[in-house]
Parts: structure tokens; sequence; C-alpha cells
């Protein structure tokens, strides 16, 4: 689901005068970079200003806070896009973002009401952890702005799991069909996990008995056995509303391309 219209970046009249730049707009990135100097060598980037327990999308929102601060459009540039097939996601991965909101509300915010509108009251200072919010600068999915911010930063948290080393991103194996609604993101990747155990390990006579989180678990340790879950919401930019990001209605949603390069599919629950 992606929205087609523009948000104004602005906050309601009352609450404040944030405002957020428009994707695309590089106007102040460039009064930023004029009142500061300029940082070119990664290693500037602080990593132990982010603690290592610190909440996946927290410490996503704070390296693409410094790369839209930091880096010149060049720089952003020459991250190149992912291909649409390429952007799936590990359950390790999933692991980490797992929450009690449901997938539109962590893509819209969780004070956007509910649908059909909720994508109009999409609010990033309200918001700061919502996918559209992590993602408005760079206009791409949450799996580029994360790869994005990577190579910029230097900061391998972003891409693979902080413990194992497994990878969060991959070649989409698995093409989920999921709800936005009714479920919660949590019980989407217990669901998953426990869904896509017995396909990447051998079937244990309790897995019935296990629950979702015992299987979750299992399922992260071993980084997926190469498992990677093609998940419209955290692969599909959901910005197409400039100019600049236009072409996004169309590269995102060939859906074609993915079901021919994955070598399987599932519908949880």
């Amino acid at each position: 689901m992606v929205s087609t219209a523009a948000p104004t970046g602005k906050k309601p009249k009352g609450k404040g005068k944030a405002v957020t730049p428009a994707i695309g707009d590089d106007s102040q990135v460039m009064t930023t970079r004029n009142k500061r100097k300029a940082v070119d060598d990664v290693s500037a980037y602080d990593h132990a200003a982010i603690p290592p327990g610190a909440p996946y999308l927290e410490r996503l929102r704070r390296a693409t806070a410094w790369v839209f601060e930091h880096c010149p459009p060049s720089a952003r540039a020459a991250v190149p896009r992912l291909p649409l097939e390429a952007r799936g996601v590990s359950l390790g991965f999933l692991n980490a973002v797992a929450c009690d909101l449901t997938p539109g509300k962590l893509v819209h915010g969780r004070n956007a009401g509910d649908p059909p509108d909720d994508w109009q009251r999409f609010d990033p200072v309200l918001d700061p952890l919502s996918v559209r919010a992590l993602t408005v600068s760079a206009g791409r999915s949450l799996v580029e702005a994360a790869t994005e911010a990577a190579a910029l930063t230097g900061d391998r948290r972003l891409v693979e799991d902080p413990v194992t080393g497994s990878p969060f991103f991959g070649p989409a194996t698995c093409f989920v069909s999921y709800t936005w609604h009714g479920i919660t993101v949590r019980d989407l990747a217990q669901s998953l996990a426990h869904e896509l155990a017995p396909r990447s390990r051998p079937m244990h006579d309790d897995d019935d008995d296990r629950s979702g989180e015992a299987v979750a678990a299992t399922s992260s340790d071993r980084g997926g056995d190469g498992i990677f879950l093609w998940v419209d919401m955290f692969v599909v930019t959901q910005h197409c509303d400039t100019p600049e990001t236009l072409a996004n209605s169309t590269d995102d949603l060939k859906f074609e391309t993915v079901i021919a390069a994955a070598r399987d599919g599932v519908v949880p629950f």
C-alpha cells in the first residue's frame, strides 16, 4: 500500500512549527551544512552514542538523521537502489522490529488514526519511528534506507544481527501476503517464524506445543537459514508523491518480478 497524496510534512496548527523537509529537497541539508563543518569521513558518525541495546528503529532513526545532515546528495546517490526482488527481510529482522502496532500503524504512525484515511494523517513529528518518517528523506523503502545509512555511517548493526552477524536483508525467497490491519507486527513475526520453521530446520516433535516466541527465537538464532521474506511494508517505498519519487509507484509494485524470483509463498494465520 503506497500513498498517492503528498503529506504536508507540517504539524497541524497549534502543535508547533516543526517541518519535515520534502523528499528530494536538499535545501535544508545545505543550510545545515553551511552552519556546520561538512563531514566526509564516516568515522565521524558516533557509534558509541547509540547504545548496543537500543531498539532497531531508534538506531535507524539516528543513523538516517545523521546521513541527512552530513552527507551531500552525491554521496547518497552513489549508494545504488536495490532491485525489488533483492529486498527480502530475515526472520531476525522481523524480530528486531516486532511491536504491538498493526502493520498499518507502523507504516503511517500510531497517531494517524484508522483506515481508510490514516495515510492522510501521517505526521513525522508525532510518529518519528513510523516507516514513512524513517524513509521520508531518502524517498526509498525502509530496506534501502537502512542499507544506505549502513553504507554511509559504517554501522553494520543496521543490516545484520549484532549478535550472530546474520544478514537482515537478501534476495527474497518467500513472498508474504498478509493484512495491514487486525494483527500486530509481533503477531506477524511470530506467525511467520512458526510457519517457516519446518522449512528451515528439521521438525521437532514438540513444535506444536511451542509458543510463537520460542520458535521465533530458534529461527532468529539460526539466521533464518537463508530465508528472506518479501514483506511490502518494509521493501516497497511508501513515498510516490513528488516528481523525484513518482517512479516508485510503478517500479516498486512489480509483484510479478518478485513472485517469479521467490521460490516460495506464505499466507500467515
